[in-house]
């Protein structure tokens, strides 16, 4: 049995009672030589005496060496040897420490999903940082939760934050509600009702594809039957070559118009024409021979595009392109990839068809006078117009599924 000299406890081992004299009575305690010392003058004396030790302070055992190199090594293995001094801790401290209690309210805002019994306390309009920022302004009921664990409260609501930046990825087997957590999540931010606060309600775009499709049957994208409430206007994009199939679908939807996707040349970049353009690599991964040339005549084009500025020319294009040498092999595939792309813009553009002459042994291409632009319908010869609630439908039999 151990016993403290300086409060008459005693312990069962001796390792015990060096810890309690490390922790109720260090001034008496050398933790060099772990000697104890009747009082602190003592032990101070016996410091003064000692050979000098090189103590580590970025360890929480503080562990001492006699030797400066010994204390190199230590801090080498165990802190890679990059050690801050204490003034740049203290330094560092200060930038890492909150301003004021907005830090928490902030946190608080940028949470997705919160349960009611952490947000009623946060949905209240007038509750603000020092910015003058709200915590949860715009949030809507989205689910219950059915885990065992009662809140204090029994508050088991679970809202959407309408206002935070979120990423979300609903996945389940067939029926278990993935498309009603969609439309929930949509209905939380476009309209306005008793299960949500929405001052400002958003816009939304939805992007569908689905391959049980057929001139006989088909169904609607299921965020269009956002369309039962008045307030809420759904327009529905589709290729112009499915326009007639897609009116059918949609249909029976009440407040729900197609329209044709036409794109301006504004629209198009160098991306966008070599999706739209049908095109993907053989099967040795390689790109056609003719696409290597589109890609350097959009190159060039590009380049000028930035000196002058501007949006991007089509008809420019198209003119740089005759001046092309190309065989009546590559003549063919390429303008088949121009129907495609052309099938997707206003009327008004004209499609220049590439051919290839001969003209005294040598080899250019020929623009020949545009044919079907000719006559066009009024929707058809503008872009689309990106009012507030798309539903993007890109069925279309005649695209490939990977441009899709």
């Amino acid at each position: 049995m151990d016993r403290c000299k300086l409060c008459d406890r005693n312990f069962g081992t001796a390792e015990s009672l060096e810890q309690h004299l490390q922790s109720r009575h260090p001034e008496t305690y050398c933790s060099r030589c772990r000697r104890r010392f009747p009082h602190a003058s003592a032990k101070q004396q016996h410091i003064a005496g000692s050979p000098q030790h090189h103590v580590c302070h970025n360890c929480s055992h503080k562990p001492d060496f006699r030797k400066k190199k010994e204390l190199d090594e230590h801090q080498e293995i165990q802190h890679c040897g990059c050690v801050p001094s204490q003034d740049d801790l203290e330094a560092h401290m200060k930038l890492l420490r909150p301003v004021d209690d907005s830090e928490q309210l902030s946190a608080i805002a940028a949470a997705p999903i919160v349960t009611g019994s952490v947000g009623k306390n946060h949905f209240e309009t007038t509750k603000a940082d020092s910015a003058g920022r709200k915590a949860i302004d715009q949030h809507g009921l989205l689910a219950r939760d059915l885990s065992e664990n009662r809140p204090p409260d029994n508050d088991h609501r679970v809202f959407y934050n309408v206002s935070a930046p979120t990423s979300t990825f609903t996945c389940g087997s067939q029926g278990s509600g993935k498309s009603h957590t969609l439309s929930t999540l949509l209905e939380n931010c476009l309209l306005s009702c008793e299960a949500n606060q929405l001052p400002r309600p958003l816009a939304g775009l939805v992007f569908h594809y689905d391959t049980f499709i057929s001139d006989e049957g088909g169904l609607p994208c299921e965020a269009a039957w956002l369309s039962s409430n008045l307030q809420l206007k759904v327009r529905v994009l589709c290729p112009p070559t499915n326009i007639t199939n897609m009116k059918r679908i949609y249909k029976e939807l009440p407040n729900v118009s197609v329209h044709e996707l036409r794109l301006c040349d504004s629209d198009l970049n160098t991306r966008r024409m070599i999706d739209l353009m049908a095109v993907s690599p053989g099967q040795n991964g390689q790109i056609p021979l003719y696409l290597h040339v589109v890609q350097r005549v959009l190159r060039d084009l590009r380049i000028r595009q930035q000196q002058v500025g501007g949006t991007f020319d089509y008809n420019g294009f198209k003119t740089t392109l005759n001046n092309e040498t190309l065989t009546s092999s590559q003549c063919g595939p390429l303008q088949q990839c121009l129907d495609t792309l052309e099938s997707f813009m206003v009327k008004r553009v004209p499609s220049v068809p590439i051919e290839r002459v001969e003209n005294g042994g040598g080899e250019r291409n020929k623009s020949v006078a545009p044919g079907h632009h000719a006559s066009a319908a009024s929707e058809a010869q503008e872009g689309t117009k990106w009012t507030p609630v798309w539903a993007v439908d890109y069925r279309r039999p005649l695209l490939p599924l990977h441009n899709s």
